[in-house]
């Protein structure tokens, strides 16, 4: 799934450019900053720290929910409710192979 929205955020925006200005100091709008692994070199570097911390804290306070055992799906959602070991054992197995 991760595998899939990064495809989809390097592709879509070869396509699509959001409008507007991405640094109001500079003047660089989303139209002037290229796709694909050159963006980067364009992103101001305030706005890369941003990304990379907001990334910290969501990695951060999601920690300890996702490393449960397997089928825990995490709070708020349905685990897998199975009375039969066998069959719990075969879902868990399934689960960590994808």
């Amino acid at each position: 799934r991760v595998a899939m929205l990064a495809e989809l955020g390097y592709v879509v925006p070869y396509f699509f450019k959001l409008p507007g200005i991405l640094d109001t100091t500079t003047g660089l709008a989303f139209a002037d900053v290229p796709a694909g692994h050159a963006a980067v070199t364009k992103l101001p570097s305030f706005g890369l720290v941003q990304i990379l911390l907001l990334n910290g804290i969501l990695e951060g306070a999601t920690w300890d929910i996702m490393y449960k055992e397997p089928g825990y799906a995490g709070p708020g959602r349905i685990p897998m409710i199975q009375k039969n070991p066998e069959k719990l054992k075969t879902l868990a197995t399934q689960e960590i192979n994808n």
